[in-house]
């Protein structure tokens, strides 16, 4: 065993690295949705499923999912009030359920209102071209005629 000289005084250890920023968190999109957005002949007793890129906070869906018909009411129309909205945490997708036949030949909308969020409290993100004070989203679709070409 032999004994090692000592370090010299003048040496110094460098200083640790500056911790690094955190990036910054980005807020959750609408991924996917099926039927596509602006699919057009979509059966009329369609559910309709929205996938997010971020775990969703379950409890800001609530009264922020809007079903409807888009356009001027049409003789025959009804109230869509019978629409289940539920969230699968696993999947990250949202299931929205009609409850009743979708008129034919009509465009449905889907509107995600301002308030929905992820687990970490950010909102979702405005698709561009949607007015961000009247939906964060809104998906379209058009369902297929009815036997009378309507």
């Amino acid at each position: 065993m032999a004994l090692s000289t000592p370090p010299a005084a003048a040496t110094e250890a460098l200083p640790p690295p500056p911790p690094t920023p955190p990036r910054p968190a980005k807020p959750p999109v609408v991924v996917f949705s099926l039927p596509l957005d602006g699919e057009r002949d979509v059966p009329p007793n369609t559910i309709f499923k929205v996938q997010f890129n971020k775990d969703m906070e379950d409890s800001t869906f609530r009264g922020r999912v809007l079903l409807r018909y888009a356009g001027p009411p049409q003789p025959g129309d009804r109230d869509l009030d019978a629409v289940k909205v539920d969230y699968d945490q696993g999947l990250r997708t949202l299931t929205i359920d009609p409850g009743d036949l979708l008129r034919p030949g009509r465009v449905v909308e889907i509107a995600l209102l301002p308030g929905i969020a992820d687990l970490d409290g950010l909102p979702l993100a405005t698709r561009p071209g949607v007015d961000p004070g009247s939906a964060a989203d809104r998906l379209r679709f058009r369902t297929a005629p009815g036997l009378g070409g309507t």
